[in-house]
């Protein structure tokens, strides 16, 4: 058995999150590396995730119904995401310093503070967060 020391701390975004939920073509490669891990987003999280999922029942969009919504939202759910605070002066000081926005700022402030890898999706987080000498998880 593992002693908690051993286990990996990551902080997951909501890309990552939504490839497993919606079986995108990365899924079973981020569990493959996220098991056994220690994940952990800020507490902003589950509002991304609900707003991808509303995103999806949206006119003219007709990819999810609402029925599909709900279950996703219930796996979601079940996923077990330690969900963190966030230091709110210092991600609006790298959302300024970057110009990115403050929901991809926690995430970075997350990782930064915690000292601990971040694995997204994201192409645009990536670099921001590259830039911030933050490690990345890649696929």
């Amino acid at each position: 058995m593992k002693s908690i020391e051993n286990i990996k701390t990551i902080v997951v975004d909501a890309s990552t999150i939504l490839a497993v939920l919606f079986c995108e073509p990365e899924r079973d490669i981020i569990i493959s590396l996220t098991k056994n891990c220690n994940l952990i987003s800020p507490c902003s999280l589950p509002f991304e995730i609900g707003n991808a999922i509303s995103s999806g029942f949206k006119k003219g969009n007709n990819r999810l119904s609402f029925k599909v919504g709900i279950q996703v939202i219930h796996n979601f759910l079940k996923m077990e995401i330690a969900l963190e605070n966030v230091d709110f002066e210092r991600a609006l000081e790298i959302s300024y310093g970057n110009n990115i926005y403050a929901y991809d700022a926690y995430m970075i402030e997350l990782a930064v503070r915690k000292n601990c890898s971040l694995f997204t999706l994201d192409k645009q987080m990536k670099m921001y967060a590259s830039k911030l000498n933050v490690e990345l998880m890649e696929i």
